[in-house]
């Protein structure tokens, strides 16, 4: 059964409200946990306030939350003892996104954060996303006979997971791009400002997004990258555009097509190499640490939500909203090995969902191959 596709502001607004209300709710409630448990054990935990504590090993510093909301900064420590000695220290701010620092017997220390240490990003963006997603994908297998009701139950079950899918993109949006933008206004307001007066300043050390960024000179290569990535899936678009001139010209009719199909794969395409620049201006990270990272900091996982994103919405577009088949109807899009404009003779949409599949599957592999690989690296 095709989706509906068909939001309503009020729904999406409210649906959003309630999400953010039950990020705030179960923060409290996880803060407010750890705080009472805390007190009812005095001989092994204390609670200070952020202002008043001086961390083992981040001094007067706090290591930084990944995932934490609108980046708010924390506001009490929860430290945990054993014989006078800092075992851990679990750093909160005022919605309950936490960090947590454990001190190792050998010496060593351990900082872990994840989305689940965020329970307002979990409520608007990953379960969200994921909940709509699976809604969507199950109500395009239905058909109208499957059970009773069926069609009015996959109406409400696909709007309800249109409207969780948007509001899951907004919020992502919202945490993650709004403080990017700011975080690269910023950067640009210190260059601009240290070329036009010199003002002495008292150098503060700070934690990096990614260890392995620290202290490192990148070429400007490695850093820009991501900017022939996207002058290349320009540069195809463009190829498409001039091998469609001719058809055009014989069918005035498939302009329209042939535009909707060249400038949305410029800006499908290209989302998660803006989401990669992004990453690469905002925190130092370079080629390497995208193919081969040694951390699950959050501008990979802001690539690796961006690229599902893409295959999902990709996916839909061909194998239930009739996309293989329009490009099957507009050639000049997809060239043979031997330089052959293939067109509806030579193709079908079952080859083309073929490819996708392929290509997705592929992409999915080598995301779960990197993500096993930072799961299984050594923590320092």
């Amino acid at each position: 059964m095709n989706l509906d596709i068909h939001v309503n502001l009020s729904t999406l607004t409210l649906i959003m409200v309630i999400e953010l209300g039950t990020g705030v709710l179960v923060g409290w409630i996880i803060k407010e946990a750890a705080k009472l448990i805390a007190h009812n054990r005095p001989e092994s935990f204390r609670v200070v306030r952020k202002e008043e504590y001086a961390s083992r090993s981040y001094g007067e510093r706090t290591p930084q939350n990944f995932f934490s909301t609108f980046g708010l900064n924390c506001d009490i420590v929860i430290v945990e003892s054993n014989e006078e000695e800092v075992i851990k220290e679990v750093f909160y701010t005022p919605l309950g996104d936490h960090v947590k620092v454990e001190y190792k017997n050998d010496g060593g220390t351990s900082t872990s954060t994840s989305f689940l240490s965020a329970p307002i990003y979990t409520s608007t963006v990953i379960l969200p996303i994921v909940v709509g997603f699976v809604l969507c994908a199950t109500v395009t297998q239905l058909s109208d006979n499957s059970f009773n009701y069926a069609h009015e139950t996959s109406l409400f079950l696909g709007n309800i997971g249109i409207h969780l899918l948007i509001s899951g993109v907004v919020w992502f949006a919202s945490l993650y791009w709004i403080p990017s933008i700011v975080s690269v206004v910023t950067k640009v307001n210190e260059i601009y400002s240290n070329r036009s007066e010199y003002v002495p300043v008292t150098q503060v050390e700070t934690v990096p997004i990614a260890p392995e960024t620290q202290e490192r000179n990148a070429n400007w290569m490695e850093r820009f990258f991501w900017i022939f990535l996207i002058l290349g899936t320009v540069c195809i678009a463009l190829s498409w555009y001039l091998h469609s001139l001719g058809y055009m010209a014989e069918n005035p009719e498939l302009k329209a097509g042939y535009r909707m199909l060249i400038s949305g794969f410029i800006f499908w395409a290209n989302i998660p190499w803006i989401v990669m620049g992004v990453g690469c201006i905002t925190s130092n990270l370079t080629l390497k640490d995208y193919l081969q990272p040694q951390s699950l900091y959050p501008h990979l996982i802001a690539f690796f939500v961006s690229l599902l994103f893409v295959f999902a919405t990709g996916s839909y577009w061909l194998f239930s909203a009739g996309g293989a088949e329009m490009l099957v109807n507009y050639p000049g899009l997809f060239i043979s090995d031997s330089g052959e404009i293939l067109d509806s003779q030579s193709l079908n949409p079952q080859l083309i969902k073929l490819w996708w599949g392929l290509g997705v599957a592929s992409g999915v592999a080598t995301m779960a191959f990197m993500l096993i690989r930072v799961i299984r690296l050594p923590s320092s």
